[in-house]
């Protein structure tokens, strides 16, 4: 029973770092994508809708 315990919270502790992770690899792209590109050649434009609203800046 013990054993069961420690593996649930064991795949807690991983899917919520999967998750986290997953996000940060997200935004990274998105700068990826939307800056480093963007500043290499300019005359691409921003193709990512996020990126566009964090250009205008936020509400």
């Amino acid at each position: 029973m013990v054993a069961m315990l420690v593996g649930v919270v064991f795949l807690l502790i991983e899917s919520k770092r999967f998750r986290d992770y997953d996000i940060w690899r997200s935004r990274v792209r998105v700068l990826q994508e939307n800056l480093f590109a963007n500043a290499l050649d300019p005359s691409r434009g921003v193709t990512s809708g996020l990126a566009r609203t964090a250009e205008r800046g936020l509400p």
